[in-house]
């Protein structure tokens, strides 16, 4: 005997006004979120355009105008020596206006330049005798380790210049000789060379003097 089976009752459709529903429901809570987030955002700051600075312009001298003029060489090559610190232009102990040391209103400021040092002449030395040559000069000087100094160049022993190997001096002129040793005074003699003088070469004969303690 079968048993009569139980007849299935229909399902139902799912409703389409639901879904819609659902669907708006979603999209009007993205708009929200993103309505949000956008106002979260701080707003733009204007940013301040920086010009730069502008440049002077500076006037500019003519080439030439206000320069110092070139030192002038005085002739014969005589060059001015310049004073010694002691020899500075001095200051006025009293200032126009009547107060030492103060200027009066309108008062122009003076300063009074002494007068610059007088150079030292430079000493001549002690000659004991003058002798002319045309080109050169021969030593027979005792003690024989003497030396021979011209102008304040060392040029030897006076043994080394004898009458076959005479010192010639490079041209004419005045020239100051000095004959030294230790122990003895220095001998000074001054040679006159041109070419006019009588002889071509001198012999200078000397003995020095011992010094005296």
């Amino acid at each position: 005997m079968t048993r009569p089976t139980p007849a299935t009752s229909p399902r139902r459709a799912p409703s389409t006004t639901g879904l819609w529903v659902v669907a708006i429901a979603v999209l009007l809570l993205g708009l929200v979120l993103l309505l949000l987030a956008l106002g979260r955002q701080p707003a733009p700051r204007p940013t301040a355009e920086v010009l730069p600075a502008p440049t002077v312009a500076l006037p500019t001298v003519p080439a030439g105008f206000g320069a110092p003029p070139p030192y002038q060489v005085p002739p014969q090559g005589n060059l001015p020596s310049l004073p010694p610190a002691g020899g500075a232009a001095s200051l006025p102990a009293a200032l126009p206006g009547g107060m030492p040391g103060t200027l009066s209103p309108g008062a122009p400021a003076a300063m009074a330049v002494g007068p610059p040092p007088t150079p030292r002449p430079t000493p001549t030395p002690p000659v004991a005798a003058t002798i002319q040559c045309r080109e050169g000069v021969a030593f027979e000087v005792e003690p024989e380790e003497a030396v021979v100094t011209i102008n304040g160049e060392v040029i030897g022993r006076a043994r080394l210049f004898g009458e076959d190997d005479a010192f010639e001096f490079p041209g004419p002129g005045r020239y100051y000789l000095r004959i030294s040793s230790p122990g003895y005074e220095d001998y000074w003699l001054r040679v006159d060379v041109h070419p006019e003088a009588e002889k071509k070469t001198r012999t200078i004969k000397v003995k020095l003097s011992k010094r005296k303690d």
